[in-house]
């Protein structure tokens, strides 16, 4: 007989002590950008009014946060776990609570569906299933753009107009900052591109507690990936459409998209910005190492595709290989930071420590092969704080794991030891 599909409403929630703890876990992380999308006191509010047991909707979304807070913290709550002692299930009974509700939605897509469906995509990434949280993240941008959520609307001073705008905000720039595998980033991106529409940055809602800035320095930096992965890893480039000449059109899109990078590096905000002798404190020192780490891997997004193949030069009169380099030491050196400081819940560094040690293995390799054992060495002992951060979190985020077997078949490869 197929399995009973139980409504959220009807869902046995935790203990009312771990209920309140795993919602503040996922309001007091705000790495992930999750937290920007949830009205915080109305979902308090609601909870403390019971709409849980009668509301559909609401349980959908809170069986999201309890799975999401399970992962959000240091120590997870065993009573969390789906397996006995295997700290890797934590919050997939809540997903699996909560997923057939949305796989029977109704369209046009509500607001807290639109959320709910994001955030599902987010947990899946955070299990180390990147297939199905790519589908799932496709499927809602496409619901969102049904609903007209990519569109400005007449009424933008409301409440529920801006978290329907920060929703769709955070949706669009998840295929680029989450995935490691580019393949699936450059599709999505050529999907849903800043282009396709014409949403104002999120603002401020009065009374809101946590401040926008970081939020905002993250969509920046994002607007900043999206063409530069439109306009140097799409199959049609726009110097073919555009009748110019390659290294001309090269040349002067990787000065524009250094300018921009350099801008962004002059007016992020005082309290987040990375001074490795004094870095920032508290919740600035998670956001700051996050958002540098993100800027320093499109600093190699940019260069990667100028790197010449052994035994050539560039065409263009850029040191792309060194560019890339030096970026991939200071994800590094930042990573190394977290590490010592045990910073665990940075999802978003995933990512870009394995595509600085990528980099970094190429230096070491370019390095051995021209018989400089001083950058050789230097290049490995950059590689191992990678490894070393990506090794630290791979009880909360399994697919580090996974990352840093692929990079040691990889170095073997190439005859070194990592």
């Amino acid at each position: 007989m197929p399995k009973k599909i139980v409504r959220p409403s009807e869902a046995a929630f935790p203990a009312e002590e771990l209920a309140r703890k795993l919602i503040d876990n996922f309001f007091n992380n705000r790495n992930s950008m999750l937290t920007y999308i949830l009205d915080k006191e109305e979902f308090y509010r609601r909870y403390a009014n019971g709409d849980h047991h009668r509301e559909d909707d609401y349980a959908a979304l809170l069986l999201m946060v309890f799975a999401i807070g399970s992962r959000f913290t240091r120590k997870s709550d065993p009573a969390t776990y789906k397996q006995h002692d295997d700290v890797l299930t934590a919050g997939d009974g809540y997903i699996e609570l909560a997923e057939p509700y949305y796989r029977m939605f109704q369209s046009p897509v509500t607001l807290e569906e639109l959320q709910g469906m994001s955030m599902l995509g987010f947990f899946q990434y955070l299990s180390g299933r990147s297939h199905p949280a790519w589908i799932i993240v496709g499927i809602v941008l496409r619901l969102g753009f049904d609903v007209g959520a990519h569109r400005k609307r007449p009424e933008t001073t409301t409440k529920q107009a801006e978290y329907w705008k920060r929703t769709f905000w955070y949706l669009f720039p998840f295929p680029r900052v989450r995935f490691y595998c580019a393949a699936l980033a450059i599709l999505l991106t050529l999907v849903v591109s800043s282009t396709s529409f014409d949403l104002d940055f999120p603002a401020p809602i009065e009374g809101e507690d946590a401040p926008l800035d970081a939020f905002r320095a993250h969509l920046e930096l994002v607007r900043i990936m999206d063409y530069t992965m439109r306009a140097l890893y799409s199959i049609k480039k726009p110097y073919m459409l555009e009748g110019l000449l390659k290294e001309e059109y090269d040349q002067t899109l990787v000065a524009e998209l250094d300018s921009a990078l350099n801008e962004w590096f002059e007016n992020i905000p005082e309290h987040l910005q990375w001074d490795p002798e004094h870095p920032p404190t508290g919740d600035n020192l998670e956001l700051s190492v996050q958002l540098y780490i993100n800027a320093y891997n499109i600093s190699q997004l940019i260069h990667r595709p100028f790197i010449p193949a052994p035994g050539t030069t560039s065409k263009l009169a850029i040191p792309s290989l060194a560019i890339c380099t030096r970026a991939a030491r200071a994800c590094s050196n930042i990573l190394n930071v977290a590490r010592i400081h045990k910073l665990t819940l940075l999802p978003g560094t995933i990512p870009s420590a394995f595509a600085s040690s990528i980099t970094l293995i190429i230096s070491a390799w370019s390095a051995l092969r021209g018989g400089s054992k001083l950058n050789y060495n230097t290049h490995i002992l950059d590689v191992d704080k990678c490894l070393r951060y990506m090794m630290l979190v791979e009880d909360v985020y399994p697919i580090a794991g996974r990352q840093v077997d692929i990079l040691r078949e990889i170095a073997d490869l190439a005859g070194m030891d990592l």
